[in-house]
């Protein structure tokens, strides 16, 4: 700061000073992220205990289980033994004579679908807390992935109780229970698996997708349509943007926009590559409004420098994040060089778009899945030009099947009879090709360092394709003055 205000007429003084700057925010908000995991429940762990604590998140419900993210308030003093005994038949008033004491932490519970417990329910546990595995057989480290929220223990099947119910009042709550109602109403109209299929599209929630159909899925390639791809988010803000703008000004629409796509990323759970979307999304709209043109790396840029101020542990430990970021710079960078090579593609149901797309974005992300989950799909590009196509319009029937199932049956069954016919050819053609040999291979124990020679190689194709491209160019150039 010293040099920039001595030689503050020289640009590069300038600029070392600013990233300098920028660093030093880095480590600090890093720093302090760490400082302040306040975590006094895992002194618990590998015991025994009587916990008091509120469900702060969306439980995530899949077909057999509930995984309930809860922050523990009060930790009672009882006897393992007396603790047990009282979990055979738990009730909350029991507890009420026992002394008890504030505590600090979050805990990953996982108990049975039913009774379903809801965000903001207050909940008497009784169980064994114990520490997440630090790596499994795969290669995964679940005590790593957990910290980015800032869990560092885990109950499985503990007995519960219900203390009390709306303990967290707010505006999260409020779009909750309308993300709930919306889900209620597909699971009505629409049979599984495409009801829990339809949910994962529109909401990134994967609640009772049979495990059957999702290694199918996994087969495939497709697991990113249940995760809910950002790109839908970015079309969903141009679209509101341009619809709002017949109607209202510009400022108007824009904050119309804002709104809108805030709203949705909160029903979807918040996840990386939603926000990381929704955050890109919210620049277009931005530079609509005061007639700027956007800039795609700026905003990339700008989502990634947002998302780790909140959150810093996501940049090491969230693959989501990860490959959120991996694809959509494939998309922009190499798609490009990619779609030259496909022009003999037809364009009928976008085929050609779908396949250059799929390519863009595997080439960058393949090496952080075989690392993250050891397997690859050969047959994704196939799969995903039948079936990308057809996502957003299968999308678009589904939300109007939830929407107007809160005000008209009969439009409801109509749309969703629509929805159903989209749902079910995805569905087939994703479990046509998993049958397919070798439809996926297992690639175990890649390296670190055969990840970084492949991300070079990739660079170097892509700078030495740039390179010829901008030589070719300036041949034509010069030509043009002989």
């Amino acid at each position: 700061m010293v040099l920039m205000l001595i030689w503050w007429k020289n640009k590069y003084v300038i600029l070392f000073g600013i990233c300098f700057f920028v660093l030093f925010l880095g480590i600090w908000r890093c720093e302090f992220a760490i400082k302040n995991s306040t975590d006094e429940i895992s002194s618990y762990k590998s015991k025994y205990i009587v916990f008091e604590g509120i469900v702060v998140q969306d439980p995530d419900v899949r077909t057999a289980v509930a995984k309930l993210t809860v922050e523990a308030q009060k930790v009672y003093f009882i006897s393992e033994k007396a603790a047990k005994e009282k979990a055979k038949k738990l009730n909350a008033a029991d507890f009420k004579k026992f002394k008890s004491e504030p505590i600090v932490g979050k805990v990953l519970i996982t108990l049975p679908r039913y009774p379903e417990y809801n965000y903001g329910n207050r909940i008497l546990f009784s169980g064994k807390i114990s520490e997440p595995m630090t790596e499994s057989d795969n290669g995964f480290n679940y005590r790593e992935y957990l910290s980015r929220y800032n869990i560092y223990t885990l109950s499985s099947y503990p007995a519960a109780a219900l203390v009390s119910k709306n303990n967290q009042i707010s505006l999260l709550s409020a779009i909750l229970k309308v993300r709930t109602r919306f889900e209620e109403k597909i699971f009505k109209i629409l049979p599984e698996p495409h009801a829990s299929f339809l949910g994962g599209l529109i909401l990134g929630a994967k609640r009772a997708i049979p495990q059957e159909l999702m290694d199918k899925f996994n087969k495939t390639g497709m697991t990113h349509i249940v995760a809910l791809s950002g790109f839908n988010i970015t079309i969903i803000a141009v679209a509101i943007t341009w619809l709002v703008s017949w109607f209202f000004p510009r400022k108007t629409s824009f904050w119309f926009s804002l709104l809108t796509i805030s709203f949705f990323i909160t029903l979807t759970g918040f996840q990386a590559s939603c926000v990381r979307a929704g955050i890109m999304g919210m620049l277009v709209s931005l530079a609509k409004c005061y007639g700027r043109f956007s800039n795609i790396t700026n905003s990339l840029a700008v989502a990634a420098v947002i998302m780790l101020a909140i959150n810093p542990k996501i940049f090491a430990v969230d693959t989501g994040f990860q490959l959120s970021f991996l694809a959509t710079l494939g998309i922009v960078y190499l798609s490009p060089f990619i779609e030259k090579f496909f022009k003999w593609l037809p364009e009928t149901f976008e085929m050609q778009s779908s396949l250059v797309m799929t390519l863009s974005a595997q080439i960058l992300v393949i090496p952080k899945i075989l690392s993250s989950f050891s397997r690859i799909s050969l047959i994704s590009p196939i799969v995903n030009i039948l079936v990308l196509p057809f996502v957003p319009l299968t999308m678009f029937f589904g939300f109007l099947t939830g929407i107007s199932g809160q005000f008209s049956p009969f439009l409801a069954k109509f749309f969703g009879f629509v929805a159903y016919l989209l749902l079910d050819y995805e569905i087939r053609v994703i479990d046509f090709f998993s049958k397919v040999p070798y439809a996926a291979i297992e690639l175990k124990g890649m390296g670190q360092w055969l990840i970084w020679i492949y991300f070079g190689l990739v660079l170097v194709v892509y700078s030495y394709i740039k390179n010829a491209k901008a030589q070719r160019s300036n041949g034509k150039s010069m030509s043009k003055y002989k």
